[in-house]
């Protein structure tokens, strides 16, 4: 089985598509704080973990609890029809689905933002980004190119499914 390549990246792009909808939310309150100069005094770090805790920790709990409820599925994946199954075709447990969508979405996200938010930082000082961005750049692309490309080799197994023990399966409506 090849795991529906396809219909994995399309499910993935709807789910993105929600999550940046969700983002866009955000941004319009963000926005105005930073031009205001409400956060523009907060140091990197602290900018950077409020954005995890407003958007990558929520994004990362909805996919979990979606994929660990009775559907055993994203929006995303519920559009083209594929669910998330443990081992002997059980349905997963909120912890494992917390260790696939950290790996899938979380990990190469927060390593993006971090890499981003550096840089803003350096171009808004007039400064150029420390050497240690661009290894992180390359991770945050690296790492959803690796998955994708996955998703294309051998079964179609990705390594947070194989990390998680999970597996995506075209669901029983179809």
């Amino acid at each position: 089985m090849r795991g529906h390549p396809w219909r994995r990246l399309a499910a993935w792009l709807v789910d993105c598509g929600l999550i940046l909808l969700f983002a866009g939310l955000l941004a319009g309150i963000g926005i105005p704080l930073y031009l205001t100069g409400v956060l523009r005094s907060a140091p990197l770090i602290v900018e950077n973990v409020i954005s995890a805790f407003l958007l990558v920790v929520p994004a990362v709990l909805t996919l979990a609890g979606l994929e660990a409820s009775q559907k055993a599925s994203t929006i995303g994946k519920r559009v083209m029809k594929l669910r998330v199954t443990g081992p002997g075709d059980a349905r997963i447990t909120y912890a494992r689905a917390i260790t696939r969508n950290t790996l899938k979405f979380g990990v190469p996200w927060l390593i993006g933002h971090a890499a981003v938010y550096a840089i803003w930082n350096a171009s808004s000082r007039g400064t150029v980004p420390g050497w240690w961005i661009w290894p992180l750049l390359v991770l945050s692309y690296g790492i959803p190119i690796v998955w994708t490309v996955s998703l294309f080799v051998g079964n179609g197994r990705t390594p947070y499914d194989r990390q998680a023990h999970t597996w995506v399966k075209a669901s029983h409506s179809q």
